[in-house]
């Protein structure tokens, strides 16, 4: 299975230039719910209880997903990730797995392990996701309770982890950085090499709440580590160093191309896939170009439009954006290695192109790596 799995991601990767090329949707993401039995302090889109309810009534309903997956096979989509908040909470998301399944796609979810029991093992054993893939938010119950704020959460994620380690499942486990879980960075990674059927993957960048809650941003912004101290860890690791650099590879290429087709004049402001072979729809309906490009001109209701209407339609409109000339990205010698883009600008500051000085720090550190002036650690 982990064979299969690893030459269906090749093949995708191999296929995606050609997709790029045509606009065709290659997958969609569908946030099941916003709701999560963990309460992360970093999460951009989990809802407490009270807003959570309220939210419950605009919830995208078994039929609605329905048909977005029969507009998705006419768009000749390939896969679809299933995720949340935690999406084993719906008390349908069976009935919505098997229908992806049914219809042909390739199905992945993402989930905090910590809802797993023999039942879902025998599903998904039975009928194999692509990949379920888990975060890893501590190694030790004070660390992973710090980070989820829940208690007892510990003991189910163990126990979800240890069905899924002693089952066929293809799994892939992941970890988010942060302040509260950075000193146990080398046993998280230890953890999941060890246990995942995928290269480890880490993040180091939290993004900013989808509904731009002041107040909890201010809380995932104490959760956010120093430039500096992503860039020791960036360090620390060889799979991310041959990262960065096989990044600023392939970025340069995409960069080098823009330039040279726009021929002087400002370049496209969206560089990535998304919106154009990617889509995301949020738990209430919301079709965007991803997760985080929240702003109104990308937001398209499903229950307004239909996803061909705005995959083929509204979505090409919206993103034929031109970067403005005094776009400082734009015409930065770092972009090929920077995260920074018009969504998580649009988080940070309230502008597409607003400059997130701390993505530009990171970026900076990163050259030093990739060119060789900083030497990677053993």
């Amino acid at each position: 299975m982990k064979r299969f799995w690893t030459e269906v991601d090749a093949r995708e990767s191999a296929l995606a230039p050609y997709f790029q090329k045509t606009g065709q949707l290659i997958r969609l993401t569908l946030e099941l719910t916003d709701q999560c039995n963990n309460n992360c302090v970093h999460c951009y889109i989990n809802e407490d209880s009270v807003r959570a309810h309220q939210s419950n009534k605009h919830r995208l309903s078994f039929d609605e997903i329905r048909q977005i997956a029969e507009s998705a096979v006419r768009l000749e989509a390939l896969s679809v990730l299933l995720t949340g908040g935690e999406p084993l909470l719906r008390p349908d998301f069976k009935d919505i797995y098997m229908l992806f399944k049914r219809l042909g796609f390739v199905v992945s979810v993402f989930t905090n392990a910590t809802l797993l029991n023999e039942d879902w093992i025998r599903l998904f054993e039975e009928y194999p996701p692509r990949v379920l893939d888990v975060s890893v938010y501590g190694i030790t119950e004070e660390t992973y309770e710090r980070v989820t704020r829940v208690q007892g959460s510990y003991k189910r994620f163990r126990h979800g982890i240890e069905l899924l380690n002693q089952s066929k499942v293809f799994k892939g486990y992941k970890a988010v950085l942060v302040r509260d879980n950075v000193h146990e960075f080398q046993e998280i990674r230890s953890f999941c090499r060890e246990h995942s059927d995928r290269e480890f993957r880490f993040d180091t960048y939290l993004n900013y709440r989808v509904d731009r809650d002041f107040g909890r941003n201010a809380d995932i912004e104490s959760q956010r580590l120093t430039p500096e101290e992503v860039h020791q860890i960036e360090r620390s690791t060889p799979e991310t160093v041959e990262a960065l650099r096989e990044m600023h590879r392939k970025n340069s290429d995409i960069l080098e191309h823009v330039r040279e087709k726009s021929e002087g004049a400002e370049q496209p402001l969206f560089l990535c896939g998304a919106g154009k072979h990617v889509v995301t729809i949020s738990s209430d309906g919301m079709v965007r170009p991803c997760g985080f490009l929240v702003a109104p001109r990308f937001s398209f209701s499903i229950r307004e439009h239909d996803l061909e209407t705005i995959h083929r339609e509204l979505m090409p409109n919206a993103l034929d954006l031109q970067a403005s000339p005094y776009f400082a990205c734009g015409r930065c010698d770092l972009q090929s290695l920077c995260d920074a883009c018009p969504a998580t600008a649009y988080l940070d500051t309230g502008e597409l192109e607003g400059k997130q000085e701390y993505l530009c720090r990171i970026a900076s550190l990163r050259s030093q790596i990739v060119d060789g002036t900083i030497p990677a650690l053993e």
